[in-house]
């Protein structure tokens, strides 16, 4: 590996991660960690729960060997580093603190990633665990109002950190920022520690069902002729699982539809934008939106906008009112992909749909699907403000 020194208090080491060719992003790992850590928060709401899957989704992601997170703690006259959870290799090598003299300072200091090659330079006590550190990549995080940072190692030579890696885990920092405010001021609040735990027992044999509706579909659909069916079958009924577990840890069994969109497009960053007012759904409208959401999404990962690095998708919604009450219509408009066919038949996706709404229109037009859906909301809905992404 070339020697390259990246000195505590020089230049910032952002330049070279800015000089290194960054990785695709694994939107599809990136949706199944949120999703991990919102269940194991729902299933375990605590601190050291967040802690633990944080450093578990930053070791995965970042394809790294460990990953860890440390926070600033006073003790006595001295500031010092705890170690707050640890992933990986490393694991077997636990240290409980480290000197605020290290880069941990410098990254909180500075409020940027930084990268480092051979940390052994910086801590003398890494040269005595026999697993070498060639690349460290840290990032501030805050945890509870308290500061420290979030890292990953590479053990071997060929792995090199890049500015993927920075943004996934500033990403985590935001996300362990925000589930840690939370989590404390459920901790204060002891009257809804019963709720909390009739909401985990709903969410577990919601689960099991979920479990044993897949198991039978395994099972019955057996054999060559259901090779194609079965993952299908498979993965829209984890759509609806992923939903039904955002509404057991939404407060009253409801979810904002900007929510529900934001948790299963967030991760493609600007490639999907959405605007609507703000929607409160129930149950049923979540899980009917969710089921569309997939089916329009799947087409467009293997014929839509999203097959292609220059692909977009806008989504919109308004609220109308019809004969039978309010209606909320949500149009679906694909741009930037590759050209548009009329298929020669309907699929399963879109009887689907045609049979959960009560309008779903399509246009193929060649430069891109648009897709309209109505559904009736019985319920009144929140305040028109629209969010915009």
């Amino acid at each position: 590996m070339e020697e390259i020194s990246v000195p505590l208090h020089g230049e910032s080491s952002v330049v070279l991660l800015a000089e290194r060719p960054a990785r695709a992003p694994d939107h599809e790992g990136e949706t199944h960690a949120w999703d991990t850590l919102l269940q194991a928060l729902a299933e375990r709401p605590c601190i050291d729960e967040l802690l633990d899957r944080l450093v578990q989704s930053a070791r995965v992601l970042c394809q790294a060997h460990s990953a860890g997170l440390n926070l600033r703690e006073q003790e006595g006259e001295r500031e010092l580093f705890r170690w707050r959870a640890l992933a990986g290799a490393w694991g077997p090598f636990p240290r409980d603190l480290s000197s605020v003299d290290g880069p941990e300072s410098v990254v909180l200091e500075r409020n940027e990633a930084m990268l480092l090659l051979d940390p052994a330079r910086h801590h003398a006590w890494v040269r005595t665990i026999p697993l070498p550190i060639c690349e460290a990549l840290l990032a501030p995080v805050e945890i509870c109002g308290q500061r420290g940072t979030i890292w990953v190692l590479a053990h071997e030579p060929a792995r090199h950190f890049d500015s993927e890696d920075v943004r996934i885990l500033k990403r985590l920092g935001s996300v362990a920022a925000s589930a840690s405010r939370l989590l404390s001021g459920d901790a204060a609040k002891g009257s809804e520690a019963h709720y909390r735990r009739l909401q985990q027992e709903a969410q577990h044999r919601n689960s099991n069902l979920f479990s044993v509706i897949q198991s039978i579909a395994r099972l019955s659909l057996r054999g060559p002729l259901f090779d194609e069916v079965r993952p299908k079958f498979e993965a829209r009924l984890q759509a609806l699982a992923r939903v039904d577990r955002k509404l057991m840890i939404a407060n009253g069994g409801t979810l904002l539809l900007d929510v529900l969109v934001r948790s299963e497009f967030e991760a493609f960053g600007d490639r999907i934008a959405w605007r609507g007012p703000e929607l409160l759904l129930s149950q049923s409208q979540a899980q009917s939106l969710a089921l569309a959401l997939h089916e329009l999404s799947i087409n467009a990962r293997r014929h839509g906008a999203l097959s292609c690095k220059d692909g977009r998708i806008r989504i919109d919604w308004m609220l109308g009112v019809e004969a039978g009450g309010r209606v909320l219509k949500l149009t679906w408009r694909e741009s930037g992909g590759p050209s548009v066919r009329l298929p020669e038949r309907a699929g399963f996706g879109t009887t689907i749909l045609r049979a959960i709404f009560s309008r779903a229109e399509f246009d193929y037009a060649a430069q891109g699907l648009a897709c309209t859906l109505e559904l009736a909301l019985p319920e009144s809905p929140l305040a028109p403000q629209a969010p915009v992404h």
